[in-house]
């Protein structure tokens, strides 16, 4: 009984921690209020995703085994999720630039950089004002998680590659739910650019293109007036906020 005690103690402890970590540094913030009015960019619901945890995550789908909540959490509940796409200069198709977890209906004023539970104090100090941490995407894909999603998609993946070894989780399972999800979409490439995977009746993983590209993404908190969290976005370095 006294282990018991003390490992619930010790998990409380260390979930605490992560809840404070980040409260000593003052956080980079950005400016995305101009990026949003821009007459080019288009938003796009991709449908709605519950979130019964509060836990979120954000990364490559395919990448699962690095990521880490963000210290952060949310009010439970079923949310939509957005993205903004723009056209590529003299070409007939858009890129996805933002992707957007609404939360509120009201719009942010300010944006600040979220940060997951794994940094340190010591790597906060080494924070400059215009950096980030945020997300590397191999797979040119990233995702909205809630924990409980989460856990069952790396779930599904596993039981996938232990059956089919040398196979791809991609392009035998996800690529025909891309293309029937979006590929009709005028925003979107005829192979589909988002897709909102149905893990089971309760649980789906919203997933969308890093605007055609692989490489490191941030993660801001979207605030009000009152410093509320309202929204959530991931910016893909399509459109420049200057």
């Amino acid at each position: 009984m006294k282990q018991l005690t003390f490992l619930v103690f010790l998990l409380l402890s260390c979930f605490l921690q992560t809840e404070v970590i980040g409260q000593n540094k003052k956080l980079p913030t950005i400016d995305y209020t101009k990026a949003f009015k821009n007459k080019k960019l288009t938003k796009v619901s991709i449908g709605e995703c519950n979130f019964p945890s509060g836990v979120l995550l954000v990364g490559d789908p395919f990448d699962t085994d690095v990521l880490n909540p963000l210290t952060k959490k949310i009010t439970p509940g079923k949310y939509p999720v957005e993205i903004m796409v723009n056209p590529v200069p003299e070409e007939d198709y858009y890129v996805i630039a933002f992707a957007i977890l609404k939360l509120k209906k009201e719009k942010a004023v300010t944006w600040e950089l979220a940060i997951t539970t794994d940094l340190e104090e010591s790597q906060l100090a080494t924070l400059k004002s215009d950096g980030f941490f945020g997300f590397e995407s191999k797979s040119q894909l990233a995702s909205f998680f809630d924990l409980e999603a989460f856990e069952k998609f790396n779930k599904e993946k596993k039981a996938y590659y232990k059956k089919h070894k040398k196979g791809n989780f991609y392009t035998d399972f996800l690529a025909a739910e891309f293309k029937a999800y979006s590929g009709s979409n005028k925003y979107s490439l005829e192979i589909g650019d988002w897709n909102m995977h149905k893990v089971d009746n309760t649980s789906s993983v919203p997933m969308f293109s890093t605007g055609g590209q692989a490489g490191r993404f941030p993660v801001y908190w979207g605030l009000n007036k009152a410093g509320e969290i309202v929204e959530c976005v991931i910016d893909f370095f399509v459109v420049d906020i200057k």
